[in-house]
């Protein structure tokens, strides 16, 4: 249960730093371009929001990527477990009565 709230937080905080970032990087380059030639500073700014984003990115498509193996896995586990019942019922199909 720890475990699945520390996935949750982790989750809130790179979607929120992704949302902040791609709309700080839009402001800055639709509004402010020349800040990149003037201050360098800025430019730091820029590259780290942008590697921000593409973390954010990363680990949103990762947690997707477990969620759905993990739904994967169940849905295998229970293809197989109708599997045996079926062989097992083909093995030995119940009486019907109608030899007796």
């Amino acid at each position: 249960m720890k475990g699945r709230r520390t996935r949750g937080i982790l989750f809130f905080f790179w979607l929120i730093l992704s949302i902040i970032s791609t709309m700080w990087l839009t402001f800055i380059l639709f509004n402010n371009s020349n800040y990149f030639f003037k201050k360098p500073i800025f430019l730091l700014i820029f590259v780290l929001s942008y590697l921000s984003l593409i973390m954010a990115i990363s680990f949103i498509r990762e947690t997707f990527k477990k969620v759905k193996n993990k739904l994967n896995n169940i849905k295998e586990k229970e293809r197989n477990v109708k599997d045996v019942y079926r062989y097992l019922q083909l093995l030995n199909p119940p009486d019907t009565g109608m030899n007796n």
